[in-house]
């Protein structure tokens, strides 16, 4: 069960947590497994639209922490609408030098905010690390974020946004997988 073991999440929190996105057996038999190699956390996802799945967790103690919506546009298939950018606004992709000021925009947007914080049972000062952490780690290791772009205004980063790529050939598309503005 090793593969279901977060790393990350279990070192920053102290106790061993799962990650479970792909449910390979019955989730009841997963969970036993789980508990015998000592798991105390098991963060499950799920699609909205798998309600059985969704039952599933229910029926096995899983409470909703939070939600995510994904949206996809297909460039080559919808005309690309030029929307004006005020002309303070500078975009551009980040530097080394930028790590920082993305890092505290990502900690103070996502301060108490998640389903690490949803959690009542976690540590709040460790919560409040996780997405910090993440900005940094998208700053410093391209397997974290192959790009992240600014938007600059004034010489002062006002809002960033991470991205990756997914799938092979003609299939790879990019998906963005942090981001935040100044508040």
């Amino acid at each position: 069960m090793k593969q279901y073991i977060s790393e990350i999440d279990t070192a920053r929190f102290g106790f061993k947590i799962a990650k479970i996105e792909d449910f390979n057996m019955p989730l009841a038999e997963l969970l036993q497994t789980l508990k015998k190699d000592n798991v105390k956390m098991v963060i499950g996802r799920a699609k909205s639209s798998d309600t059985i799945k969704l039952n599933e967790m229910e029926d096995n103690g899983f409470r909703i922490m939070d939600t995510q919506q994904t949206f996809k546009y297909e460039i080559g298939k919808f005309p690309i609408i030029k929307i004006p950018v005020d002309k303070s606004i500078t975009l551009r992709e980040h530097t080394q030098a930028d790590t920082e000021e993305i890092v505290n925009i990502a900690g103070n947007a996502f301060d108490n905010y998640g389903h690490y914080f949803a959690d009542l049972r976690l540590d709040r000062l460790k919560c409040a690390e996780i997405y910090r952490d993440w900005a940094r780690r998208s700053c410093l290791d391209d397997k974290v974020a192959k790009k992240i772009f600014v938007a600059q205004i004034d010489n002062k980063i006002a809002g960033f946004a991470t991205f990756n790529t997914v799938g092979v050939g003609a299939l790879l598309h990019g998906v963005c997988g942090l981001g935040a503005v100044s508040v």
